[in-house]
């Protein structure tokens, strides 16, 4: 018999601005709680995690996720990098490195096929043009609405799933 798993198989990655080295940022609080107890998976990308090298505090913050780097080495990655580029940057392209940054970021969300987290207006704003790429971006506050739905919907299933087979519920069912 196949168990209800704790993890709700939603993987994401963080832009440099959703660190919370400081703790402040409750909705990041949860994430990060959820993502030490195996509920979800909290990544970053490189680039996102070397925005940090100058500031001690977030860059050891970073060092506890994964992160992916930006390999866009097949002609559909080009392309990929090159249709993000256009939509965060119709006029005139990603011209400087922080905009190149905000480009990279947003690909490697589609390479690891993961939701961004971030509070980039710039990114938020085209949200809709990068769904049609298959990129979801999200606030923090968004994706804790999320997580708390796929949590409701697991609890349900082996609440149910449990009662038909008389077993005992996982500990973990009804705490996060």
């Amino acid at each position: 018999m196949v168990q209800i798993e704790h993890f709700v198989y939603r993987n994401f990655q963080i832009d440099t601005n959703r660190i919370n080295s400081r703790g402040r940022l409750e909705n990041m609080n949860l994430l990060e709680k959820w993502h030490g107890d195996d509920v979800i998976s909290i990544e970053m990308s490189e680039i996102a995690q070397d925005e940090c090298l100058n500031d001690t505090k977030r860059y050891q913050k970073t060092n506890g996720y994964i992160f992916s780097k930006t390999l866009a080495n097949t002609s559909e990655e080009q392309i990929v990098l090159r249709q993000i580029e256009n939509i965060l940057f119709p006029k005139g392209g990603a011209t400087t490195k922080n905009k190149k940054n905000d480009v990279e970021i947003v690909f490697n969300a589609w390479e690891y096929k993961v939701s961004l987290i971030t509070d980039d207006r710039h990114i938020l704003d085209r949200e809709a043009e990068l769904a049609v790429l298959g990129i979801c971006v999200l606030k923090d506050d968004e994706a804790v609405r999320l997580v708390r739905d796929l949590i409701a919907v697991r609890d349900q299933l082996a609440t149910e799933r449990n009662k038909k087979y008389g077993l005992l519920l996982p500990e973990w069912v009804g705490k996060d």
